[in-house]
């Protein structure tokens, strides 16, 4: 007779996640009195949790018309019209109630278009302000901004908890949208709306650009140039020198067998240098990868502001983590300490761009993107690539390291950012600082490469991952009080498979011959992004249309932990356990695990599944207080052994967590009461130490590893340890059949 019994061996997590200012309070009034409605679910004394701007002279406040007025074209004169459905209405939550809804009331799109205010007709400005809220759950509302021929611009999120300022300060902005895109408790609704606000008074003299390999021009291709009958470039001087042995200050290798007719180059002066000259210098050790080049849209941005080429100065290096740019520690780590002299990527960033300060003055403009390798994007795509070229070995796709890699880039990730964002504000003071995100690389739904990424592997990079790492980005940089520039949708309807001979995408496939280009924008990408930044982020004189914003600590507030506990077996035994029994018995039909949770957001939806196999135990929703207790059924086919317990759910500001627990499910044979005592002492296995998951914590064991940038690939070790295995045997068979058919040829033998 078999009995199955869970015992627990680990049962308390830890997760350290954002928790916003304040907490939930009583439900919102009813929508239909104007008096008493509110766009927030919080108590009058929690209201105002995000900072407050004046509204600027000249908004429009709504509170030029009459309550449930229906707004369309009565701000015509003022270059704004509304779309159908949005009305003026109360709000209790908004200091400057009266406030714009759509229909339905706190839950309706809002869209605004720019026309002229002389004949009506469509136009477009440069820099949209206005407030929208109360918001009780960051990022459940997005603001999306579209240009004079439809294509979508850029979107950004309101993501403070409270009433948010927006501001949109790009040329070219001709239809806004503010809409939900998770469940936003009591609504949301706009007010104190201005047009024109972008500065357009900065000009650019000097220039800094850091960052990584979507900045510094990885993915550069020799031959879109000639299919398009452009003259190829090479990378700069000493950004592609693999690890050996050179002549001394030059990109000439010590044994330089195959010289033909090529050009290198002195990495002191960066002029061409014959290999005959560089012969007579000693030889030393040198590499330095950053791959940085001329067509990278930074430098392309600098030479169209009329930036003088030694008031430019390009730091961005492929491969570079926020460690690089030495702006946490106060150290740093430089990437190639190998480097040449005098070529970037020999010191941390920060280094360089102080020592350009020094010598040429404060920078008018300092861009910089980060944060990808900090989130081990190229791992992940790694992972994602390798379990399908290995599916005769069984690997799982990519996704299974889902929960570990949200709350990386939420947690540590973030945490990072924000440091380097913050400290770089500060060393930079005179200067505007912009940074970005990371366009669109792929498309969900388009598949070209047989053997690589599945479809859900594709909704996952696409839809869900990079998503998540860009708001992390946007995020961090209100927190520091720096511009944001979000690039996703400049590469859409360009990204890998979407080319053609005479049109190729944007951003590289997998290439075989060169990896190190895969998956980044080449050459075609960076002119898109070039051509977006003049187009949108500067006026028709070459001034900068953004200035740095005031810091905003309320983005994400104060950490505290969400707690989950997962154990106590409810037991209902037909029989007798005995001493094997680490918890009470239940029997296959009646065995159920308890979870337990607490600040979680409240009323959200948690799931809970049991891995390996998933089996998914059911979502459940937790209390007002953001609080969970329930027993869920485990399956009979969930087989005996060790598994793991994932519970995703949402911290009380919307951060994505899940905390892991693993848990051993056995199959024992009950003692029978009526039969003798046995003389042999049972034995048990003893339960493994608690296991405390967080973001910075290491994954339960029998959980996958969050993939580095320095790992092919997650389960790759099992496929070729297979495969090996496999070839073994394959080897092994031959050499039987070998045998056999020379033992027939001889039979004397």
């Amino acid at each position: 007779m078999f009995r199955r019994r869970i015992g627990v061996l680990a049962t308390v997590l830890a997760l350290t996640v954002s928790t916003a200012a304040g907490t939930p309070g009583h439900a919102a009034q009813p929508a239909g009195q104007d008096d008493l409605s509110s766009t927030s679910t919080r108590d009058s004394d929690e209201l105002g949790a995000a900072p407050r701007l004046a509204a600027p002279a000249g908004a429009i406040t709504f509170s030029e018309f009459g309550l449930g007025t229906q707004i369309t074209t009565q701000y015509r004169d003022q270059g704004v019209v509304f779309n159908e459905g949005s009305f003026i209405t109360a709000d209790s939550a908004n200091p400057t109630s009266p406030v714009l809804s759509g229909t339905p009331k706190f839950q309706g799109e809002i869209a605004l278009e720019i026309v002229d205010p002389g004949t009506g007709g469509p136009a477009a400005t440069s820099g949209i302000e206005f407030d929208v809220g109360y918001i009780d759950s960051r990022n459940s509302v997005e603001i999306a901004y579209y240009g004079l021929d439809g294509a979508r611009l850029g979107a950004v999120r309101a993501n403070a908890i409270g009433i948010n300022h927006i501001r949109l300060p790009l040329a070219g902005i001709h239809r806004v949208t503010i809409d939900n895109t998770e469940e936003e408790p009591a609504g949301f609704a706009i007010d104190n709306v201005s047009t024109g606000t972008a500065l357009g008074g900065r000009q650019v003299n000097r220039m800094i650009a850091m960052g990584d390999s979507y900045s510094s021009g990885e993915g550069y291709i020799e031959d879109i140039e000639k299919r398009l009958g452009r003259d190829p470039i090479a990378y700069d001087c000493g950004t592609a020198m693999r690890d050996a042995r050179y002549h001394e200050n030059s990109e000439w290798l010590r044994f330089e067998l195959f010289r033909g007719d090529h050009v290198r180059c002195d990495t002191t002066t960066k002029q061409p240098i014959s290999f005959a000259d560089a012969r007579k210098r000693p030889a030393k050790q040198y590499e330095n990868r950053c791959h940085r080049h001329g067509r990278a849209w930074p430098q392309q941005v600098s030479r169209s502001l009329g930036v003088a080429a030694n008031d430019f100065l390009f730091t961005a290096c492929s491969g570079a983590v926020t460690e690089n740019l030495g702006l946490i520690s106060g150290t740093g780590e430089a990437q190639y300490r190998m480097s040449p002299n005098s070529v970037a990527g020999g010191n941390i960033q920060v280094t360089d761009a102080k020592n350009f300060k020094a010598e040429h003055g404060s920078p008018d403009l300092v861009t910089l993107g980060v944060g990808g390798n900090d989130a081990s994007f190229a791992g992940l795509v790694k992972a994602c690539l390798a379990p399908d070229l290995h599916t005769i070995f069984g690997t799982v796709d990519c996704r299974v390291s889902e929960g570990s890699d949200i709350s990386r880039v939420n947690g540590p990730v973030f945490d990072k950012l924000v440091t380097t964002f913050s400290n770089l504000r500060a060393e930079f003071e005179d200067a505007e600082v912009l940074v970005y995100g990371y366009p669109s690389a792929l498309q969900a739904a388009l598949g070209c490469l047989p053997g690589t990424f599945n479809a859900a592997e594709r909704e996952y990079l696409q839809n869900r991952f990079l998503p998540t790492l860009n708001q992390a980005i946007e995020d961090a940089a209100a927190t520091a009080g720096v511009t944001y520039m979000p690039l996703f949708a400049v590469t859409a309807g360009h990204e890998i498979c979407t080319g053609t001979d005479d049109a190729p995408a944007w951003v590289n496939a997998l290439r075989l011959d060169d990896i190190q280009e895969s998956f980044h924008p080449n050459q075609l990408g960076h002119d898109a992004i070039a051509a977006y930044f003049l187009k949108h982020y500067v006026d028709d004189q070459g001034r900068l249309l953004f200035a740095n914003p005031e810091p905003n600590p309320t983005i994400r507030g104060p950490r505290g932990p969400i707690t989950v506990a997962v154990g106590n077996v409810r037991a209902d035994p037909s029989g007798q356990c005995g001493v094997e029994c680490l918890q009470p018995a239940c029997s296959p039909s009646d065995c159920a695990l308890r979870v337990r949770g607490e600040n979680f957001s409240p009323n959200s939806e948690v799931r809970i599944v049991l891995n390996s196999d998933p089996v998914d135990l059911g979502t459940v929703t937790t209390d007002a207080a953001g609080e969970l207790d329930v027993t869920l059924p485990v399956p009979t086919s969930v087989p005996d052994g060790e598994h793991r317990v994932d519970i995703t759910g949402a911290s009380p500001d919307g951060i994505a967590q899940i905390a892991s627990t693993p848990v051993m499910i056995e199959r024992v044979t009950l003692a029978d009461p009526d039969a003798p005592p046995s003389t042999t002492t049972p034995t048990t296995s003893p339960p493994a130490p608690p296991v405390s998951t967080s973001a910075n914590a290491p994954i339960p064991q029998g959980s996958p590893q969050p993939p580095t940038s320095d790992l092919a690939s997650t389960g790759a070790d099992v496929a070729l340890l297979a495969g090996i295995g496999l070839l073994a045997v394959l080897v092994g068979l031959l050499a039987i059949i070998i045998e056999r058919k020379r033992r027939r040829q001889n039979p004397a033998d």
